[in-house]
């Protein structure tokens, strides 16, 4: 049954060995090295050495504590004979005494330690959902025109926030939904405030109220509440008590500011800086105006311009000028050449009376002459007047006026100064052509062509 080869174990523990092993069954124990202890304190002592030493007991049993400098200082202030509290620690065997004592990191009265126990278990709780992250955060309006309030009717918070919204931003209307701030019925009230705004349209909500200690805020460490600010439909922002308290309900909200006052600023923007915004951003759409109006001025000028020397007035009134040129031009030449024809046959006669041969037959030939200088004359006179009123024919069938007069228009490809249209083959189906009429033009967008010049369109505007 025995191995003859095996050191027996000893028929005994040292106490040492028993300290040790008992001392290892702590230490692996979970529970025993994170956790919460309630009972009475007594026997506070601060030792010389600076660490803090007392008993924990309740009515079947007592504990040995001890807080090690310098944490112990901070803890000794707090912590008085006969106080109900809450210690954090762990558990440990101190072998010289052989005796077990908690190692506190923590003291905290009764009420309040209960309250920050919850608090830490509904912030863990809400932190694992993600309910804390930024990117859940909802941006809130820029210019609201109705803010829901969530506070005691009857609190100095509400006033503050009426305030400062009518100062600052007096635009916008209040929905006030008075509700219990502090005590057991609190977070039922202040989620049923919740609902009210919201069934009341409001575009941002305030939760809020003054300041208090930590047992009269704790109402806003409610988990149901801290789900029901997350489920509403529009960003939610915190005022609650001072700079530095918080709370679940700060944590889960949209916004979170120091107090009900500065929530209110929060929501709403300075109707004085908008103000000044708005004459700043007038004076610079003033002057962007001005400059576009300016620079289109011209535009339009250089385009008068252009439009005047292609327009059919224009083409018209350069070819009258020039109509009347070659009609002076014709006349003087044929003048001048009726002078000349009369100062031939003046010199003729004369040349023919100097002459010796007989005086008629000197006056048939002066006749003949004359008779052949009238017709040459003549003939002239009628070729001039032909010449003349064919140029003056071709003239007056190129006046674009006089066509337009009778019912028929010029097309521009483009605008009215764009080239003539025309062929069909110069459009296409979509463009956008000008139409000049003997008084006016129209725009007009090609819907079909064909080139026998049945081209149509369905858009016409002047």
């Amino acid at each position: 049954m025995f191995d003859q080869g095996a050191t027996p174990a000893p028929p005994y523990l040292t106490v040492g060995q028993i300290t040790a092993h008992l001392r290892s069954v702590l230490l692996r124990d979970d529970i025993l090295q994170d956790i919460w202890v309630r009972g009475e304190a007594s026997g506070v002592t601060l030792s010389r050495g600076g660490h803090l030493f007392f008993t924990l007991k309740d009515s079947d049993a007592l504990i040995k504590a001890v807080a090690w400098a310098p944490l112990s200082r901070r803890l000794h202030a707090k912590l008085r004979d006969g106080q109900e509290v809450l210690a954090h620690g762990r558990v440990d065997l101190y072998p010289p005494q052989g005796v077990y004592q908690l190692y506190v990191t923590e003291v905290l009265p009764v009420g309040t330690g209960v309250a920050y126990l919850e608090f830490e278990r509904v912030r863990a709780i809400l932190d694992a959902e993600g309910l804390f992250s930024e990117e859940r955060k909802r941006p809130l309006p820029r210019y609201p025109t109705r803010i829901g309030v969530v506070t005691s009717a009857y609190g100095a918070a509400r006033r503050d926030i009426e305030n400062v919204l009518s100062q600052r931003w007096p635009a916008a209307e209040m929905v006030l939904a008075g509700a219990q701030v502090q005590g057991e019925g609190a977070p039922a009230s202040l989620i049923a405030g919740l609902e009210l705004v919201a069934a009341a349209g409001a575009d941002v909500v305030i939760l809020g109220r003054g300041g208090g200690d930590v047992e009269s805020l704790s109402c806003f460490n409610d988990e149901s509440l801290a789900r029901a600010i997350v489920a509403m439909p529009m960003p939610v922002v915190t005022g609650i008590g001072h700079e530095t308290d918080f709370t679940i309900a700060d944590f889960v909200a949209d916004l979170r500011s120091p107090t009900p006052s500065a929530a209110a600023m929060a929501v709403v923007p300075d109707r004085v800086e908008v103000a000044a915004t708005i004459s700043a951003l007038e004076r610079r759409m003033s002057r962007a105006v001005g400059g576009v109006v300016g620079d289109l001025r011209d535009e339009v000028m250089q385009q008068i311009r252009l439009l005047s020397r292609s327009s059919p007035e224009f083409v018209v009134s350069t070819g009258r000028q020039r109509l009347d040129e070659a009609t002076t031009r014709l006349i003087r030449a044929g003048t001048s050449l009726t002078i000349g024809r009369r100062a031939d046959a003046i010199g003729l006669a004369a040349r023919m009376r100097a002459q010796t041969p007989p005086v008629e037959r000197h006056r048939e030939q002066l006749a003949w002459a004359a008779s052949r200088l009238g017709q040459v004359v003549r003939r002239n006179l009628v070729d001039t007047r032909g010449r003349l009123g064919q140029t003056a024919a071709q003239m007056a069938s190129l006046d674009p006026e006089k066509t337009l007069r009778r019912g028929y228009s010029v097309v521009l490809a483009g605008d009215l100064t764009g080239p003539v249209v025309s062929d069909a083959s110069q459009v296409s189906a979509g463009e956008h052509v000008a139409i000049r009429f003997s008084r006016g033009s129209a725009a007009a967008r090609v819907v079909t062509t064909a080139p026998d010049g049945s081209s149509r369109s369905d858009e016409v505007g002047k």
